[in-house]
């Protein structure tokens, strides 16, 4: 099990040597966004998360795919597009082209959007408490956008370590690793990063991992 960015890094270094086409979006490469450009984002978007932005400025996320989820919003080229289309990103009544609705629900929990699933969910992470708690990691549905997010994490880089696993054993998969030995494992780094997980975020949990379930005969 990834428990440390090290062992994070080491693990999409093996990926990308196994499928060098796409090792873009498979390596985990440092670094990323300079000093100044976190400065300035944390001073657009106060209370951001010190995780987050230690991760930003360490590791370049503006291609990397990590189990699902993507890091650039808006598919920057440079680490200055990166920054400032995450404050555009939220704040949304500065931009035309969102939907201006979505800006209350983010405002109504305290959270940034910084990333996005493959399908198109939101992540966001809690930059002041109440309702949630600072720090914590929410997945937003947008054709639920009424029902409150669901905790995905308590803190960004357990929701990194959940990914970067989930990463590993989909690469792994009928490999060294079956299908049902691969989500046993994943449900494993939930309890580990995600403990008393609720139903809800052990739902989204799954729903982001169905591609580990064993086929039907």
């Amino acid at each position: 099990m990834i428990k440390t960015f090290q062992e994070l890094v080491l693990e999409t270094e093996k990926s990308a040597r196994a499928r060098p086409a796409l090792a873009d979006e498979l390596l985990l490469r440092s670094p990323g966004v300079s000093e100044q450009e976190a400065a300035w984002l944390s001073e657009q978007l106060p209370g951001l998360s010190p995780i987050y932005l230690y991760l930003l400025k360490t590791y370049d996320l503006r291609k990397i795919s990590l189990g699902g989820c993507f890091f650039n919003p808006y598919a920057a080229h440079t680490f200055a597009g990166l920054v400032q289309d995450l404050v555009t990103l939220n704040q949304v009544h500065n931009h035309e082209h969102l939907v201006p609705f979505v800006e209350k629900y983010l405002q109504r929990d305290h959270a940034y959007h910084v990333a996005c699933t493959e399908d198109g969910d939101s992540i966001a992470i809690v930059y002041q408490d109440h309702p949630f708690r600072k720090e914590q990691v929410l997945c937003y549905h947008p054709y639920s956008l009424e029902n409150p997010p669901i905790v995905l994490a308590h803190t960004f880089d357990d929701f990194f370590f959940i990914l970067g696993n989930i990463k590993r054993l989909r690469m792994n998969i009928e490999i060294t690793i079956s299908r049902r030995e691969a989500k046993e494992e994943f449900w494993r780094c939930v309890k580990e990063f995600v403990p008393n997980a609720s139903d809800e975020t052990l739902a989204v949990w799954n729903a982001l991992t169905l591609d580990l379930d064993e086929i039907p005969d």
